[in-house]
């Protein structure tokens, strides 16, 4: 049964990845051809999406694993609909998560992402900056697409204002995480809300989305949110408590070292281990040697 399953899964997201790809190259304007003589704006959006390389010529290098677009789709077949259905909210929420990379490597001052310069870092601030406004744009675009695909009215105007009070709890989370780098501890509740805001809540988005679009009742629409919040966290422990001791950061996040002298050592997505023990510590020493390679138990 469960090789039955396993199987079916793999089909369905092998049909999943072409028609989500095929839907972000058209809303971020990659099927046409070049839109000269302002290519360079689209561009800096398609390196970023690992469709083009550093002179913005065709590439085809690592672009993440779409587990967000996947997860709308699943969620939208399991309710019961045609998953085409949602392409559009599922190329939405990766355009939507995308951006948001982009302005985090600017806040991090990330030099690298999935292996390649980062945007920033070889066209400037300002220019990223707008870059990632643009793909914050663009994904609204993209998800009031649905409305070609028959999705009713009302369905999308939802989906809309479920999508922007996501992306509020986003940046409020990613405020959470800047905000630890001035102090000296974090408390687990403390990590709980920076990760649940900063992560979690887009996981939860995309199940959601996928349920509403699908026609499900409002009670199985909360329960398709409330596991993908679930999802999020547990394959964000299963990834932390995964991570060898000596590692001070999760794995993707690229921010300084914690021992730059400019940084606290209560950064904000330490492992969670890490936060527990450093919560438990009642002196700047303590603390410092919580953070350090050599973990103790205080």
């Amino acid at each position: 049964m469960q090789d039955k399953m396993m199987n079916e899964l793999k089909s369905l997201t092998t049909s999943f990845m072409p028609a989500i790809e095929a839907e972000m190259r058209d809303v971020l304007g990659a099927s046409g051809g070049n839109p000269s003589p302002s290519y360079p704006f689209y561009g800096m959006i398609h390196y970023h999406m690992g469709w083009a390389n550093e002179v913005l010529l065709p590439a085809e290098v690592d672009r993440g694993k779409r587990i967000r677009p996947i997860l709308c789709l699943l969620a939208c077949a399991a309710a019961g609909a045609d998953w085409q259905v949602a392409v559009p909210a599922a190329a939405a929420v990766e355009i939507l998560h995308n951006f948001s990379l982009v302005h985090d490597d600017i806040e991090d001052v990330s030099p690298t992402r999935r292996g390649r310069p980062t945007l920033w870092t070889i066209w400037g601030q300002a220019q990223a900056i707008n870059t990632g406004d643009a793909m914050f744009a663009m994904s609204h675009l993209a998800i009031s697409r649905l409305l070609q695909r028959g999705v009713e009215p009302e369905v999308v105007v939802r989906a809309l204002r479920r999508f922007d009070e996501t992306c509020v709890e986003l940046t409020r989370g990613q405020y959470i995480d800047m905000s630890f780098e001035a102090r000296d501890t974090v408390s687990v509740a403390d990590y709980v809300e920076m990760i649940t805001g900063k992560t979690a809540v887009l996981v939860a988005l995309c199940a959601e989305l996928g349920a509403l679009i699908a026609g499900a009742d409002d009670d199985r629409v909360r329960c398709f949110s409330e596991y993908g919040l679930t999802l999020a966290w547990r394959s964000r422990c299963k990834m932390t408590f995964s991570v060898s001791g000596g590692m001070n950061r999760s794995p993707g996040n690229r921010r300084r070292p914690i021992s730059s002298p400019e940084k606290s050592p209560c950064r904000s997505s330490m492992l969670l281990p890490r936060v527990r023990r450093c919560a438990a510590c009642t002196t700047e020493t303590e603390v410092m040697e919580c953070s350090s390679n050599e973990p103790r138990n205080c």
